[in-house]
């Protein structure tokens, strides 16, 4: 795998980035938002994804897109800064979402490291403070397969 140095990238050319992968695994009609607080959402798409999390069984309805950039290279979902420097300060902009109808997915995509456990564990734990059924949380290992896959 290749190694696209996304931590050198500056948040504003992460979120693009990540914006331009949705595009493609969703749909195009993937939005992003300007700079400026967020309220849980760097971006959205609605309607069936192309692909997502497989184009046999797409995932479909009104997504939230999160993206979380961290400059360390290092940086892992397990760290526990991850659990509450990211995690737990979402949790009150997606609760506020739900309440408004405004998601039935939540992505999350970030250039930290994510390992199987971790990855579920903190999709339990948001499934259970969400009480959302469709989330996913993608690292720097899935970003570079699917810049791999999409030069």
């Amino acid at each position: 795998m290749r190694d696209y140095h996304l931590h050198e990238l500056s948040t504003q050319e992460f979120e693009a980035l990540v914006v331009h992968i949705c595009q493609k695994v969703l749909g195009i009609g993937t939005i992003n938002f300007s700079e400026g607080p967020d309220g849980g959402k760097d971006g959205k798409f609605e309607g069936t994804s192309n692909q997502y999390p497989s184009a046999a069984s797409p995932w479909s309805g009104k997504f939230i897109i999160q993206a979380k950039k961290k400059n360390n290279p290092n940086a892992s979902c397990s760290d526990a800064d991850f659990r509450t420097q990211v995690l737990d300060k979402e949790i009150p902009k997606i609760k506020k979402l739900k309440q408004n109808g405004e998601i039935d997915n939540y992505l999350i995509l970030t250039n930290r490291k994510l390992t199987a456990g971790a990855e579920q564990e903190h999709k339990d734990y948001l499934k259970e403070k969400l009480g959302l059924s469709n989330i996913a949380i993608c690292g720097v290992e899935v970003i570079t397969t699917w810049l791999d896959a999409n030069p």
